[in-house]
């Protein structure tokens, strides 16, 4: 069996434009996610967007079956 793959999953908050607080654009919908995590091998990260954190762990679930995530 795979060795766990501890993962970050945070919520990034966009303005009603689409925007961060730095100023860049991820355009409006659901709630955008930012994750990121270490293999041996890989650095992992990504964005996604789900309707909530624990759809956003199952979506990443689904390609890293491994992950586990702080808090």
């Amino acid at each position: 069996m795979s060795d766990k793959i501890k993962m970050s999953l945070k919520r990034l908050y966009l303005n009603s434009g689409g925007y961060d607080s730095s100023g860049s654009y991820y355009g409006r919908g659901l709630p955008l996610y930012i994750y990121s995590g270490e293999t041996e091998s890989d650095e992992i990260w990504g964005t996604l967007r789900a309707h909530t954190r624990d759809n956003a762990k199952a979506q990443i679930r689904a390609t890293y079956p491994n992950a586990t995530f702080y808090r």
